[in-house]
């Protein structure tokens, strides 16, 4: 009797350890990912050098937050107001650590939503938790923020939670972090075919879309009301495109394989192609009948984010992040695409190396190549995913009446 009665007892203990486990391993996951990132916080590159510090210390000179009124950065304001914050917590870090700390932070949170994400599938066991180790250890995360001092985790980390949050079937958020995405970078347009999917499979309401624009100009008024131009906040973009005149900036993707001599001819092929493909991958899914289940959401997400970047031109060495990231993700869901994941970090560390080590322009090649491999197979699974005949059952035949 005493044994009965003490049972249940003992499954609460065991449920309350499970309860207090899984934050704990997950705060000692991130610890160790700041370990790993200490040293790199003094590296200085070209981009810290010429653009963040500089902005850092423009913040700081012209009033703190009174800075916002003035264009003195080429990224939109939302980064920008980050980087005002960050100047507040003067003298708690040098310069550089405090601007790498906000990526660093986000690399964090966004590892939380992956592990949100792939706990969707697998409710129970150490799946969640090695798809938050994965995104917190991945070279191309720990190297584009600690290393490079760059942001791009900060909108991919809202486009995986729109993800997470079309899974869990809730159309406003996903428009919306979406939109706080596009806010942030212009690389959110690599999400467009995904968000015009759920459009059209009618997963998210037309009219969510005008929150896109409105979301842009709400995070600009601050800046609006300190005096910046409208003009000048809504052309951020166009003044970024504008920038260089190269077919790729290191982005190992097809026009790796074009001479930038072609430029003023292949751009608008480019967009033109890129617009007619970016139509057909959110259109296909209306011709088949096949649900939209969480495993073709993942299958069209890190789609959508590796084609656009390897179609359209004028593209960077950093453009493959969304992808690099969002892979992780549909490893889980899709555990046969395991090596899609290594392949694109492998392609985006041969991207980064030019820039960041000054070698020669090889590698990059051999990342596009790679990159080819991998959109194939993206787009093979994607097409399988729609189109495939349902598996064939077996059907038993009675042995007395042989029906």
């Amino acid at each position: 009797m005493a044994l009965a009665a003490s049972s249940p007892a003992i499954a609460v203990a065991r449920v309350q350890r499970k309860r207090y486990l899984t934050p704990l391993l997950l705060a000692v996951l991130y610890l160790l990912a700041l370990v790993a990132r200490y040293p790199l916080l003094k590296h200085v590159t070209l981009d810290s050098k010429n653009y963040l510090i500089p902005w850092y210390n423009y913040i700081v000179k012209h009033g703190g937050y009174r800075a916002l009124g003035q264009a003195f950065t080429n990224y939109t304001p939302p980064y920008t107001y980050l980087l005002v914050l960050v100047t507040y917590l003067g003298g708690w870090a040098p310069k550089l650590a405090a601007i790498k700390a906000i990526s660093i932070i986000f690399d964090g949170v966004g590892a939380f939503v992956m592990y949100k994400l792939v706990r969707l599938k697998y409710p129970t066991g150490p799946l969640p938790l090695l798809a938050f180790a994965a995104v917190l250890f991945a070279p191309t995360v720990i190297v584009n923020g600690a290393y490079w001092g760059q942001c791009d985790i900060i909108y991919t980390t809202c486009l995986l939670a729109s993800i997470l949050f079309a899974c869990l079937e809730r159309p406003l958020l996903v428009v919306l972090l979406f939109a706080l995405a596009f806010a942030l970078k212009a690389q959110a347009i690599f999400f467009v075919p995904f968000i015009l999917m759920l459009a059209l499979k009618r997963r998210i309401p037309w009219h969510y879309l005008l929150f896109v624009p409105l979301v842009y100009l709400l995070l600009a008024l601050p800046c609006l009301l300190l005096g910046r131009s409208l003009l000048g906040i809504v052309t951020i973009y166009a003044q970024q495109g504008d920038t260089y005149k190269e077919l790729t900036m290191n982005a190992p993707n097809m026009y790796v394989f074009i001479s930038n001599y072609y430029y003023s001819q292949v751009v608008p092929l480019g967009l033109a192609a890129t617009l007619l493909v970016g139509l057909a991958l959110a259109a296909l899914p209306l011709l088949s009948r096949a649900p939209l289940d969480r495993r073709r959401l993942l299958q069209a997400a890190a789609l959508s984010v590796a084609l656009m970047p390897f179609v359209l031109p004028k593209m960077h060495d950093r453009y493959f992040f969304p992808a690099d990231m969002i892979s992780i993700g549909l490893a889980f869901f899709c555990p046969e695409l395991w090596f899609v994941p290594i392949l694109l970090q492998c392609s985006s560390l041969t991207a980064y190396m030019p820039f960041l080590l000054g070698t020669s322009k090889q590698p990059v090649r051999v990342g596009a190549w790679i990159n080819s491999c991998v959109v194939a197979v993206l787009l093979i699974q994607y097409l399988r995913g729609w189109f495939s005949p349902p598996p064939f059952k077996r059907v038993a035949i009675s042995r007395t009446t042989g029906e």
